[in-house]
C-alpha cells in the first residue's frame, strides 16, 4: 500500500513541515540544509532535493516511501 507524505514522515517519526494539502514537505537533510520531498503530478511520483550547500538536481521516486527513504540517502 503506497502511503501518503505526510503518513510516511510521520510513521518514521522525521519532524516536518508541510502544506495545508499534503502535496509537499520539507525537513532537515541529513547532510546539512533542507530536504524538499514534493508530490510530481506530471511526472507521477515524488521529486526531492536539498539545498544545503551544494544543491542537488531534483531526485525522482514513485512513491512517498521511496522518496522519504531516497532522501534519507542522499
Amino acid at each position: 500500500m503506497d502511503r501518503s507524505l505526510v503518513d510516511t514522515l510521520q510513521v518514521r517519526g522525521i519532524s516536518f513541515e508541510t502544506s495545508d494539502s499534503g502535496e509537499w514537505a520539507r525537513f532537515r537533510c541529513p547532510h546539512g540544509g533542507t530536504r524538499y520531498v514534493v508530490r510530481s503530478r506530471l511526472a507521477d511520483g515524488y521529486l526531492t532535493w536539498c539545498d544545503g550547500d551544494d544543491p542537488a538536481t531534483p531526485d525522482w521516486f514513485p512513491t512517498a516511501d521511496a522518496a522519504v527513504e531516497g532522501a534519507a540517502r542522499l
